[in-house]
């Protein structure tokens, strides 16, 4: 029990954060089976679970989810353990972690980012990976997927942690690209279509995390084992409905572009070249699918860091596929 004790120290912060607005929500007369599904961020990345909500999958479903932002996996995984939420969309390295720790009442169900779309982007005085030796480089966590990627990336080219670079932990993307808009850190790695929008505004681009990574399970929808086998059937509608959500986002190119806008309050053609991006690489998946070969990628970088492994673990170990084969099945997918 020691083990994650550390993981669940500021659950009862998300407890008053969250849990008392649900009170009184439900107070209200709210409709459906109230969920609440945690997320990392709200980006162009994330817009499966949001979609759901706003095109009325979920409550399709006989679903009224909520959707709290939590800001960093960590805190995500967290709340998730301490009951504050019933679903999280969070970094899988990060759920490696805290399962690799004692927090095993855990398990992925479903595929949220299924790829890396990220740029390392630095300001305009940085132009090479060599030039960023000594720099301080804003991340979500130093234990997010992204960050793993970062890591992945500078060491490919010479640069290792700490010796060679600090890491900042400033949020998800949104915050990352205020931090080095206003000069906090000197870099930050950038999902589309933000990383397009630093670029524009004379940003410098150091490189691209697909140049390093093919398969890479960026995020995925975690789930308690225990009440998912209390509630079968409450899992298969969420997987159901972000199935659909995602089938959706494939096939609706300008609707969908106009509600990435409208949500994140994105430039059209931000929202237009995140699509673009998210779709032709897939990231996006196209049936809440978990890219297996990309969990291995990130059991990789895991081990990685841990070092005293004997043997890797395999992807079943975090990864229960059961319960979307039932639901493509039912949907014919």
């Amino acid at each position: 029990m020691e083990k994650i004790t550390s993981y669940l120290l500021p659950v009862a912060f998300v407890f008053s954060v969250f849990i008392q607005p649900v009170s009184a929500q439900l107070a209200k007369g709210g409709e459906g089976k109230y969920l609440i599904l945690g997320t990392t961020s709200k980006t162009v990345g994330y817009m499966g679970p949001w979609v759901a909500k706003r095109k009325g999958f979920f409550a399709a479903e006989g679903l009224n989810v909520d959707i709290p932002i939590l800001k960093s996996s960590t805190t995500g995984i967290q709340a998730l353990i301490g009951g504050s939420t019933h679903f999280d969309a969070t970094s899988i390295d990060t759920m490696i972690g805290a399962y690799e720790k004692g927090a095993q009442d855990m398990e992925a169900v479903g595929g949220v980012i299924n790829g890396a779309t990220y740029t390392l982007v630095a300001a305009k005085k940085f132009r090479s990976f060599k030039d960023l030796k000594g720099a301080t480089i804003g991340v979500s966590s130093l234990t997010s997927g992204a960050t793993s990627l970062l890591r992945l990336m500078l060491e490919k080219n010479g640069l290792n942690y700490p010796r060679d670079f600090v890491l900042l932990s400033v949020g998800g993307t949104p915050e990352r690209f205020t931090a080095l808009q206003s000069g906090r850190v000197d870099a930050v790695i950038l999902a589309a279509p933000l990383s397009f929008k630093a670029l524009d505004l004379g940003f410098s681009k150091i490189g691209d995390v697909f140049d390093f990574v093919t398969h890479y399970q960026h995020s995925a929808l975690i789930v308690k084992k225990s009440w998912a086998r209390d509630n079968v059937d409450t899992v298969h509608r969420v997987l159901r409905a972000l199935a659909r959500s995602f089938q959706w986002l494939h096939h609706n190119r300008e609707e969908a572009a106009s509600l990435i806008s409208s949500e994140l309050s994105l430039e059209r053609r931000y929202a237009e070249a995140g699509w673009e991006e998210y779709t032709r690489s897939k990231a996006w998946p196209l049936k809440a699918e978990i890219d297996m070969e990309g969990v291995i990628t990130q059991i990789q970088i895991w081990a990685q860091r841990e070092k005293n492994l004997r043997t890797l673990p395999t992807p079943d170990r975090y990864v229960n596929e059961k319960y979307l084969k039932a639901v493509h099945k039912e949907l014919g997918l």
